[in-house]
């Protein structure tokens, strides 16, 4: 019985077929690179929406607690943004520990751990505040120590903001009440943490989310204009 062989005929792709499948996967990652950058900051969005809803189970929670007044400014420090409890700042001679703001109180009272990740929004512009641990600035507001919570108007419980993404504070100087000299962040340095698209505004428009007296958390663009959208 004769033996045959079979031979075997690669056939390599040619240079203009190598150039065509480049091409293609050079449209392809253009088509899909917009869509997925857009999907991770919708992503980290409805996480910094999330992290103001916690707090503003946290807030509501202090005030069930403590005769129905939300934290006024005096328990918090006198300045709407602090840094973690026990932060020390690098530059203070002093070496204070942080023992003021939002973070530290609801620490104390076992509310919310002062290290959890609630407190920092992932889709943050200002790198400055991340080594702070809190991202959030919040409300001192006079009228917070006069009213208990449920005196307010129904405007006012869905109208009056507690927490926001922080965009135009300085941090206030750890264990020392009151605003510092200068706790204004320079117009050049202001960075607007979230991208929005809805039918008000094009792509790319940026803002800010607010969590409201009445807990829910919706989005505020630079021009004014109010989210319908939020938690």
């Amino acid at each position: 019985m004769a033996n045959t062989t079979t031979k075997l005929k690669i056939k390599a792709f040619t240079l203009i077929e190598l150039l065509v499948v480049i091409s293609i996967i050079a449209v392809l990652m253009a088509i899909l690179m917009p869509a997925m950058k857009k999907a991770r900051g919708q992503a980290r969005r409805v996480h910094c929406m999330a992290n103001l809803k916690n707090i503003g189970v946290g807030y509501h929670s202090y005030a069930m607690e403590n005769d129905d007044y939300f934290p006024s400014s005096h328990v918090l420090g006198g300045h709407n943004f602090r840094v973690q409890k026990g932060y020390i700042m690098p530059n203070d001679p002093r070496g204070n520990k942080e023992i003021f703001g939002l973070n530290a109180l609801f620490d104390d009272l076992k509310i919310i751990d002062a290290s959890d990740k609630v407190w920092v929004c992932q889709d943050i512009g200002a790198k400055w505040m991340r080594p702070y641990g809190v991202t959030y600035a919040f409300s001192t507001a006079a009228i917070l120590a006069k009213t208990k919570y449920f005196k307010f108007s129904a405007r006012q419980f869905s109208k009056s903001p507690l927490c926001w993404d922080n965009f135009t504070s300085l941090p206030g100087t750890p264990a020392i009440p009151g605003a510092p000299r200068g706790s204004t962040v320079p117009t050049e340095r202001r960075k607007y943490p979230h991208n929005y698209h809805t039918n008000k505004s094009k792509d790319g428009a940026k803002s800010i989310n607010f969590l409201f007296m009445d807990c829910q958390v919706r989005a505020s663009y630079v021009d004014g204009d109010t989210s319908s959208s939020g938690l």
